[in-house]
């Protein structure tokens, strides 16, 4: 797609957030000048968003910063939350951190699992413990 398509392509902010059939949800991009390093919000950007697989989406964009240069975007996003951009003719892979909220979630959700395990161990350590002392009654008597 070359750069004169993209220009005339529908801006991305009614194309965002893009969620993913696993939750995952990515509410925009970050865009920026290649030359000047000036942010560009998405209503400045235009392009087009394709799904080709379904655990991938490709951004496919341009950007025409008021310093005068346009800039091409081309970035694939994934459901495990990393992305590649092409920068130069090379893919760069980049994975995001995983949100603070999730991590402490998971903590507390492995917290309660191993809690829950220990418990069902006394449990079993006390039935082992009965059955081990009506095992003995039964061979005391039988002498």
């Amino acid at each position: 797609m070359n750069i004169e398509e993209l220009l005339r392509a529908p801006s991305l902010d009614g194309q965002f957030p893009i969620t993913f059939s696993n939750g995952y949800r990515v509410s925009t991009i970050h865009f920026e000048c290649t030359a000047c390093k000036k942010p560009a919000p998405l209503k400045q950007v235009s392009g087009y968003i394709s799904r080709i697989v379904e655990n991938t989406v490709d951004v496919r964009a341009v950007m025409q910063c008021p310093c005068g240069l346009i800039n091409r975007y081309q970035i694939r996003l994934r459901n495990e939350r990393s992305y590649s951009h092409l920068k130069d003719g090379t893919w760069i892979h980049v994975t995001t951190k995983t949100p603070l909220h999730e991590k402490v979630i998971k903590y507390y959700k492995f917290k309660f699992h191993a809690c829950l395990l220990v418990w069902k161990l006394i449990m079993m350590k006390r039935h082992l413990n009965k059955l081990q002392t009506v095992l003995k009654c039964i061979q005391t008597s039988r002498k």
